[in-house]
C-alpha cells in the first residue's frame, strides 16, 4: 500500500483572470489510513482546499494525485469513479429537516430504488458504527441533539464505504464536551475502518487524535508537523497560531519569545 494517498504539487487557484491566487503553489502529502488535520486562520482557504482536493472546483493549475493518480481534470465516468473514493462531512450536519434520520441517511440508495427494507438494514448498520442504534430511525432532526446530528452525518457519509472522509469544520458550534466526543469518533471511525481522514478545524483538542498537522496560510502550507509533537515544536508558524497569536502577517523573522 502507498504510504501517501493523496499528494498535492504546486497548487494554484483563482476565480478568474483580475483576482488574485487564493491557493498560492500549495503543496502536501496526505498519508495513507492516518488522520491529517489542516489548521490556519478563517479565510486563508481550507474549505476552498477540501473542495479541490474531492473534485468539486478545479484548480487554475497543479496536481492532485489520489492513489497515485493525477485527477485534476478528469470529465465524466473517470471523475464519477474518482468521487466514489470520497464522504464528505459539512460544516453543519446538513441533515434534511423533513426527512427522518433513516431517510436521511439512506437517500442515496432509496433514490437509486434500492429496497426500503434492505437500506433499513443497511442504515442501521452505519448507524451502529458512530454509536447510535435503530431507536433514532423515524425520528426527525430537530427531535436530536447537535451532537446526534453530527452523528447521523457521518452515517450518511460512510454509506458509500469511502476510502477518504473530508471533514469541513465538524465541531463548529458544539460545546467543548461535544467536540471530544466528535472527535473521538472521528478517531475511532478512522483506525477502525483503515480511512484516510482529512479534518479541518480550528479546535485545539483535535490534536490529541491526529497524526498530523499542516498549516495552511497565504495559500500555501508553510508548516508540516506529526500531532504528537505539536506542543513542543519550534515552528514559528505553529507557535503562533496554536497560542492564538496570529492576528495579523507572521512576523516569522523575529525571534520566539515563550510564555511560561
Amino acid at each position: 500500500m502507498d504510504p501517501i494517498k493523496i499528494k498535492i504539487v504546486d497548487l494554484f487557484k483563482r476565480f478568474n483572470d483580475h483576482d488574485s491566487y487564493i491557493t498560492q503553489g500549495l503543496s502536501l502529502d496526505i498519508p495513507t489510513g492516518k488522520l491529517t488535520c489542516i489548521i490556519g486562520k478563517s479565510g486563508e482557504g481550507k474549505s476552498l482546499l477540501l473542495k479541490q482536493i474531492i473534485g468539486l472546483i478545479e484548480p487554475t493549475s497543479g496536481q492532485i494525485l489520489v492513489d497515485g493518480k493525477d485527477t485534476v481534470g478528469l470529465q465524466g465516468q473517470a471523475k464519477i469513479e474518482n468521487f466514489k473514493k470520497f464522504g464528505y462531512v459539512f460544516q453543519f450536519a446538513a441533515l434534511l429537516d423533513s426527512l427522518t434520520v433513516f431517510e436521511n441517511v439512506g437517500i442515496v440508495d432509496l433514490e437509486n430504488g434500492m429496497n426500503p427494507k434492505d437500506v433499513r438494514q443497511k442504515v442501521t448498520e452505519k448507524l451502529s458504527l458512530v454509536d447510535l442504534d435503530h431507536t433514532i430511525l423515524d425520528k426527525y432532526p430537530s427531535e436530536l441533539s447537535g451532537g446526534m446530528k453530527k452523528r447521523v452525518g457521518f452515517a450518511r457519509t460512510l454509506m458509500s464505504n469511502p476510502e477518504i472522509i473530508l471533514y469541513d469544520e465538524p465541531t463548529t458550534g458544539l460545546d467543548p464536551i461535544t467536540i471530544k466526543v466528535v472527535h473521538e469518533l472521528i478517531s475511532s471511525m478512522q483506525k477502525k475502518l483503515h480511512i484516510t481522514s482529512v479534518v479541518i478545524s480550528h479546535d485545539v483538542d483535535i490534536f490529541n487524535y491526529a497524526d498530523k498537522v499542516a498549516l495552511l496560510y497565504e495559500g500555501q502550507i508553510k508548516s508540516q508537523v506529526d500531532a504528537k509533537n505539536i506542543w513542543e515544536s519550534n515552528d514559528p508558524y505553529i507557535y503562533q497560531f496554536i497560542r492564538g497569536l496570529i492576528q495579523g502577517p507572521i512576523a516569522v523573522e523575529q525571534p520566539l519569545v515563550r510564555k511560561r
